[in-house]
């Protein structure tokens, strides 16, 4: 069956829907940056732009204070975690 638009059409449409996919996740990650002032790891590796084992061992090496609270995993703060990240820019 012949496509009724023609590829140029197609085209357009589908760069405009890429750009459109990329600026909602634009906006999804800065609300993340945003919005969150306790995080779980799998967050503040996102937040960082990390992978969760390269956050894992930011931690690690950084000794990133954690909140802990009975029967939750690790929090960080995004405040703590600003403040180290600014320390190490070079």
């Amino acid at each position: 069956m012949d496509n009724i638009f023609s590829d140029s059409f197609m085209n357009n449409i589908l760069e405009i829907i890429n750009r459109t996919v990329e600026q909602h996740e634009k906006v999804i990650e800065q609300k993340v940056k945003n919005e969150f002032q306790y995080m779980d790891a799998k967050t503040a590796a996102k937040y960082l732009g990390m992978k969760d084992s390269t956050f894992n061992k930011f931690v690690k090496r950084t000794n990133v204070e954690q909140i802990l609270i009975d029967g939750m995993a690790p929090r960080y703060s995004k405040k703590t975690i600003d403040k180290i990240m600014e320390k190490n820019m070079y």
